[in-house]
């Protein structure tokens, strides 16, 4: 697994390197990588098995069932300025689950049960629209228990 995903993040890394500018690059071998990457290990004297930053994975990963999004946040001075219209289409940053909905004579819901009768996933523009719908139904989970 750590090979696939080191293999995966130098993929995405080398991606990312080739839009940005050549001046504005930090690699590995740089002195300022070596002097920040190993600190955290240093101050332990411990070898972790990972070393993830667990804020960043909270504000830059969703992980469900169905996927594993990895999406820049909103600061500038993490990830940069936005350079399209991203937040426009997709206001809530990560692309929404596939989540069963259903028709009722109140107007669309979510199922209580993903094999019930007359559901439907939607598209992914029906998914953004009812992102609504998937809120309210997990706050009225939230207030039964």
């Amino acid at each position: 697994v750590k090979i696939v995903m080191d293999e995966l993040l130098g993929q995405i890394c080398a991606e990312e390197e080739a839009e940005e500018e050549y001046e504005f690059r930090i690699r590995q071998s740089e002195e300022y990588y070596q002097e920040n990457a190993g600190a955290s290990r240093e101050k332990t004297g411990e070898q972790p098995k990972y070393d993830i930053d667990e804020y960043w994975c909270a504000t830059h990963v969703l992980q469900t069932q169905y996927t594993l999004q990895i999406i820049r946040c909103n600061s500038v001075e993490c990830c940069g300025p936005w350079r399209s219209n991203y937040l426009e289409i997709f206001p809530h940053r990560f692309l929404p689950s596939p989540v069963p909905f259903e028709r009722t004579p109140y107007g669309v819901r979510m199922t209580e049960r993903d094999y019930q009768r007359g559901q439907f996933y939607g598209s992914l523009f029906q998914r953004i629209q009812f992102h609504g719908v998937v809120i309210q139904h997990t706050q009225y989970l939230i207030m039964r228990i």
